[in-house]
């Protein structure tokens, strides 16, 4: 039997991950999987690095922000955010550089039978493609067409969907963008055993007030937006 734990979309929100810290130590599970997007609108990319990077078994992959800070605005809807990333980039401590440099976008596992993978969304043409709104098996299939693995564990669509078939689709929702999740962090535990699995939410009560007042303290671009849409109590 196999535990992982599953985080995405931390989006620089770093009281998001610390309250989720406690549980972790308590599963103790076998891997921590995050699905991209640790940095990017709120404040504290610095503080979610320092804070990932001391998770034993922690992997993670490359999502679209990451991608941003890295690569530049290849994708067009990154236009509307250059000025934010802009601000990422000149905030960005250098000892960070390395670990989102080694970052993948797909990363694969094999785990009690099952063929894993983990990324942030679907590519094609090196960019990631539009979100599909309606997530069903079939649609779901067709986006992911290009990865081969029994389990496939995303994020980018911070609704999140949990769709399970001869493939199963697990995306949780995002962790760091509170309009979704209202006074919790939000997480799950994925646990196989001979060929079986199990998925189980994790919601985890806290305050994100810290992270709201860093956006005005940091003069974060774009913070009004950031407080009337993603990071709300």
């Amino acid at each position: 039997m196999k535990r992982i734990f599953i985080f995405t979309d931390t989006h620089g929100n770093a009281e998001s991950i610390k309250a989720l810290l406690p549980t972790i130590k308590k599963l103790n599970p076998d891997y921590i999987f995050s699905a991209g997007d640790l940095i990017g609108i709120g404040p504290s990319h610095n503080e979610v690095l320092n804070i990932v990077k001391t998770l034993p078994n922690f992997y993670s992959v490359k999502g679209n922000h990451e991608a941003y800070y890295l690569d530049g605005y290849k994708n067009p809807s990154a236009a509307l955010e250059e000025k934010h990333h802009d601000w990422i980039r000149n905030t960005m401590d250098p000892k960070h550089n390395d670990f989102l440099k080694s970052l993948p976008f797909v990363k694969y596992f094999h785990i009690e039978g099952y063929t894993i993978a983990l990324t942030h969304y679907a590519r094609r043409n090196e960019r990631f493609i539009t979100i599909e709104t309606e997530k069903t098996y079939e649609k779901l299939c067709e986006t992911f067409k290009d990865i081969d693995a029994d389990i496939i564990i995303f994020g980018h669509d911070h609704y999140g969907s949990v769709v399970f078939g001869d493939k199963n689709f697990i995306n949780i929702g995002t962790l760091g963008c509170t309009n979704l999740n209202v006074g919790f962090a939000k997480a799950a535990l994925l646990t196989l055993d001979n060929h079986t699995l199990k998925l189980e939410e994790i919601k985890v009560p806290y305050d994100v007030t810290n992270e709201i007042n860093k956006l005005d303290m940091f003069d974060v671009p774009d913070k009004d937006l950031i407080k009337r849409i993603f990071i709300k109590k």
